[in-house]
């Protein structure tokens, strides 16, 4: 009687296998844990960061660089590990990761203080004006202008209608 051995989801990427005939049903099986753990724990960041910054009032564009660069940075720091423990490929990319995930957080860092600056103003300017023209004056003309977003070409600008709903 045949019997297959036990599935496990251990692999390594340095072994090459030879390649030839049909992959192996454990073969798929850890690949396939390996794709769904990845996902889960990409999906559960995203939704604990989500859940932290509805709460901290962050600027949506904001709270995407600052959690894409957070997780840069985690996923940096466990390269720079792979490096420290002799894994150049790894430590590499790594190093990369961490690099690129400290530009993206301190964007998301600079963008969310120029935002949060000028919802103080706006709040302050739309208190002082005395009529309703004044308000109206505020809310469609003055706010922030020099938001540069890295996925559009041109410079946005948020009205303090934008930034205080």
């Amino acid at each position: 009687m045949h019997q297959d051995p036990p599935v496990s989801l251990a692999f390594n990427l340095a072994e090459r296998r030879t390649p030839g005939g049909a992959p192996s049903f454990n073969g798929l099986l850890r690949a396939f844990g390996l794709v769904l753990g990845v996902g889960a724990g990409i999906a559960l960041y995203v939704a604990a960061f989500v859940r932290l910054a509805a709460p901290l009032h962050l600027e949506f564009t904001a709270a995407y660089w600052l959690g894409a660069g957070g997780l840069f940075i985690l996923i940096g720091v466990v390269g720079v590990v792979q490096l420290l423990r002799g894994n150049k490929t790894s430590g590499a990319l790594g190093v990369y990761l961490l690099v690129g995930g400290c530009f993206s957080f301190g964007y998301g860092w600079r963008r969310q203080s120029l935002v949060a600056h000028a919802r103080a103003s706006c709040a302050q300017a739309l208190a002082a004006a005395r009529d309703p023209q004044q308000r109206i004056r505020v809310l469609y003309r003055d706010g922030v202008n020099d938001l540069a977003d890295p996925g559009r070409a041109q410079v946005t600008h948020l009205s303090c209608r934008e930034l205080l709903q």
